[in-house]
């Protein structure tokens, strides 16, 4: 131990950085090879609609300028330049759903809890085996062990910090690093006791058995002690259970049951259209649909049944489930659950807070084509519909300003803040902010 703690102290450091950089080239022209060593992300001189250094103004400080040097020199492809700027403009406002609570960004606890719920309990077993073999030093320190065992720890920290908090997916890249530790950790531990390589087996079988009991919907899986796939949907959404897979077992659900006309408020319409798969529903407005300008009508109340995807029943994409139009059925059972992620409500339910946010897209769609009229009495029959709905009030309040109305926009504000006033912490703090901003304008 002491030898190979004296190897790594002596180790030139020129030796080092030039092992280093040697790495960072293999990986910089894998890179390149992904993207066929060509640097346009579109082919024939076609150019992108929004060009990267006009993408990148949604950057702020430094940071934006790092990418547009590296795209002036061409020295990383512009595709994936434009990836990366993507990803941090989204994890700088995008809202986050863990343990049940909706939160207006990315948390730090995110990823830790999504590595404690999807990873199996066996594989935590084994987390518990290796920490043991590493405490007790029958895992001695080495340079293997820090090669191993630094890159998952400064993984899951700089996953930690980015605020994008939508999967565990993000985190893979730690699994490979852990398991070959773990394995280090058994043989090292079987070589004093056999009966650590007994255990180990047992697990392993564990494992197996878990993750093959999730067959054929492995996307929603949890391990046991969080209460299996059935359960994942209390405390993660997103690519953690729901990303729009289920569109085949809802088409044979509906023909099972001889269905013809229903509702269905799904994760990803429109960028998926579950009309495709000749499911008879008629669409309810979600955050997507708003996102794609997609002005969708909906009666004030409907009769089921009514599909709802997991994704869009926490409403954590809108920042707060107190602007989720569907927070009426978290509080009812479903007739279904269908693979874990499209719950089934029969019935007829109030969707007044559903019909008005119809208006609202179509409100900020007309507020951006500069026809304030137009927008305002689309603003005005949203609040009409529901006066309680958050969006509903920020868009009148908003169109009155852009038409110089200040009394009654300072009214619409007002009755927006005191809505805000029951968001989650963050949400509230975030929203409060902003309209006492716009109420302070002149």
């Amino acid at each position: 131990l002491r030898q190979r703690r004296d190897s790594i102290r002596t180790t030139p450091p020129l030796k080092l950085a030039a092992a280093l950089g040697a790495a960072s080239a293999v990986a910089i022209i894998l890179l390149w090879a992904c993207y066929g060593f060509r640097y346009a992300a579109r082919p024939a001189g076609l150019a992108l609609a929004t060009p990267l250094i006009q993408y990148a103004s949604g950057l702020h400080g430094f940071e934006p300028r790092i990418y547009l040097a590296l795209a002036r020199w061409h020295l990383l492809p512009e595709s994936y330049l434009y990836g990366l700027v993507d990803i941090r403009i989204v994890s700088n406002w995008f809202p986050s759903y863990v343990l049940g609570q909706v939160h207006a960004h990315g948390v730090w606890f995110y990823f830790p809890v999504a590595f404690a719920i999807k990873a199996t309990a066996a594989f935590m077993a084994l987390m518990l085996i290796l920490l043991f073999s590493i405490a007790t030093r029958r895992l001695p320190l080495s340079r293997e062990l820090l090669f191993f065992g630094i890159p998952p720890v400064l993984y899951l920290l700089i996953a930690a910090g980015t605020g994008l908090n939508i999967g565990a997916r993000h985190i893979l890249p730690m699994f490979p690093f852990l398991c070959v530790l773990i394995g280090a950790a058994v043989v090292a531990l079987s070589r004093l006791n056999r009966r650590w390589a007994y255990a180990t087996a047992v697990l392993v079988g564990w494992h197996v058995i878990s993750t093959t009991r999730a067959y054929p919907v492995y996307i929603a899986y949890s391990n046991e002690f969080w209460g299996g796939p059935d359960n994942t949907y209390k405390y993660l959404t997103d690519s953690n259970t729901d990303w729009g897979q289920q569109l085949h077992a809802v088409k044979q659900y509906v023909d099972a049951h001889g269905i013809k006309d229903c509702w269905f408020a799904y994760f990803v319409q429109p960028a998926i259209q579950f009309s495709d798969y000749q499911i008879p529903c008629r669409p309810l407005p979600t955050a997507d649909t708003g996102w794609f300008h997609e002005q969708i009508d909906t009666p004030a109340t409907i009769t089921g049944p009514v599909f709802i995807s997991a994704g869009t029943l926490t409403g954590y994409e809108l920042g707060s489930n107190v602007m989720n139009p569907y927070r009426q059925f978290q509080q009812l059972k479903p007739t279904a659950v269908i693979q874990h992620g499209v719950f089934v409500f029969d019935g007829t339910f109030d969707t007044r807070f559903a019909s008005a946010l119809g208006h609202v897209t179509r409100a900020n769609d007309l507020t951006n084509a500069k026809q304030l009229e137009a927008a305002l009495a689309e603003a005005q029959q949203a609040v009409a519909i529901d006066p309680q709905e958050f969006q509903a009030q920020m868009v009148l309040a908003d169109t009155l300003s852009a038409l110089h109305r200040k009394p009654e926009a300072d009214t619409a504000y007002r009755n927006a803040r005191t809505i805000a006033a029951t968001m989650e912490p963050t949400a509230k703090s975030e929203w409060t902010a902003q309209i006492d901003k716009k109420l302070a304008t002149p």
